[in-house]
């Protein structure tokens, strides 16, 4: 990238790469941290010289706390001409998973709030305010005007059809504005909130459990003495978290019981769903008849299942059996063996498995 990182040389692949990244916004922390430091360093024997250049670079899209980038020159054992970079920072707590979903998230308001009828005459009333604030029924009634005297010239439609794109977009935008003033003004917008997340977690817990998660990281990938500081820094982090666990999921619990409290008459539904949830059984069988006559059906449908009538009959054959192994006999001896029911037998299991 030559002087942009302190290097002696460029070529036009480094013009492009640093062009991209100015475009972007993107941190070079090379050029940061360690501006003029070589990367690559190739001894060439032929004419007892080296050929230094930054080819390997360390790049962020947002900025770190308390950087530090080693460049180690002094590990020509390892037989490579590209040196060994470590770049360590300070893991921010307020870092989430789901910050960067939250930010493409979309918005949500709290709708069951125009149950109320207040909420809802001052939602339309803000709503209608709007319109006329912004004169959108006239200028959409003149506009609507305007097309349909050029419905017929079409060559006035193709000059225009962009200016008329730009047109409908303005009336879309200016329409959604008002949606949007009214939902944020009168129904206020709902909290993002992962379906994942446990009734008592929140934004704080999630950002420890984030922090422990990269301590218990760093704490594997790091070798010598960094391991054992990166280990209790871990093991700090997971006592913090599970005293934050407890502590809120009693405040939510306390939260809970005062808001039951503070309004007895919502305390019975609540408590209702409440055992209906644990006593629920999601599996049923309806029909239109009615409960009555869907319970009479199944139980008669179990009765056939259960009546044995499905069970293999006991059979009454006659089996021929024919010896001509035994010397000294002349004729075939055949006997007839009879089958019988299993409840007429007077030999149980236990007879039989003692005779074996």
């Amino acid at each position: 990238m030559g002087k942009v990182t302190g290097d002696s040389r460029w070529n036009t692949r480094g013009t492009k790469l640093c062009k991209i990244i100015r475009d972007h916004g993107i941190i070079n922390w090379n050029a940061k941290l360690q501006y003029g430091k070589y990367t690559r360093i190739n001894f060439q024997a032929h004419n007892n010289t080296t050929e230094n250049s930054i080819v390997d670079y360390f790049l962020s899209p947002q900025d770190l706390q308390q950087t530090t980038l080693t460049i180690r020159d002094d590990l020509a054992i390892l037989g490579s001409d590209h040196k060994l970079m470590t770049l360590s920072f300070m893991w921010d707590n307020e870092i989430s998973t789901e910050s960067e979903n939250t930010q493409q998230q979309r918005k949500r308001w709290k709708i069951n709030r125009l149950i109320d009828h207040d909420v809802a005459t001052a939602y339309i009333t803000t709503f209608k305010n709007q319109i006329q604030e912004k004169n959108l029924i006239n200028k959409l009634t003149t506009y609507l005007t305007y097309l349909a005297t050029i419905a017929d010239i079409s060559s006035i439609i193709i000059e225009n059809q962009q200016e008329n794109i730009d047109t409908i977009e303005y009336f879309t935008e200016e329409l959604y504005n008002s949606f949007y003033y009214s939902l944020n003004n009168i129904i206020t917008e709902a909290d993002y909130r992962p379906k994942n997340w446990k009734w008592f977690w929140n934004k704080s817990l999630q950002g420890r459990a984030n922090y422990r998660q990269a301590c218990y990281t760093r704490w594997r990938k790091s070798i010598g003495i960094q391991s054992g500081l990166w280990w209790s820094r871990y093991k700090a982090a997971d006592r913090d978290l599970k005293k934050e666990v407890k502590q809120a999921r009693t405040a939510a619990y306390q939260k809970f019981c005062e808001k039951l409290d503070d309004d007895p008459t919502a305390a019975i539904p609540i408590v209702k769903r409440i055992i209906n949830s644990k006593n629920k059984n999601t599996h049923r069988y309806t029909t239109e008849e009615g409960p009555h006559y869907a319970a009479d059906t199944m139980a008669q449908y179990l009765e056939g299942i259960f009546n044995g009538s499905n069970l293999p009959q006991p059979q009454n054959n006659i089996l021929y059996t024919t010896n001509t192994s035994i010397p000294n006999i002349s004729n075939n001896l055949t006997e007839t063996f009879n089958t019988y029911d299993f409840q007429d037998c007077p030999f149980t299991e236990n007879h039989i498995y003692n005779a074996i």
